[in-house]
């Protein structure tokens, strides 16, 4: 695939709370051990994010039309990292 073909990435943005519970769960997963693992699934997080802005887990069903209103990660993001490693 070009450079043509490929769409260009979405921004992502984290909010200050967000960040903070990244540093909270990094620093939990480093006295685990497996500070590596963590990164490595926060980084394909964020590549998800980039490339499928709706990455997430749905919020509510639409009832007039088919569909989902997705979470753009967020806190669902700090919560599905929460259970990274078996804590």
């Amino acid at each position: 695939m070009s450079d043509v073909d490929k769409p260009a990435p979405y921004r992502v943005v984290y909010s200050s709370l967000v960040r903070q519970r990244i540093l909270d769960l990094a620093a939990e997963a480093r006295t685990r051990s497996d500070g590596e693992a963590f990164l490595a699934a926060l980084r394909e997080f964020d590549r998800r994010l980039h490339i499928y802005p709706h990455f997430g887990d749905p919020l509510t069903d639409l009832l007039v039309e088919a569909g989902q209103v997705a979470s753009r990660g967020g806190a669902a993001a700090c919560d599905a990292l929460r259970g990274f490693g078996g804590a």
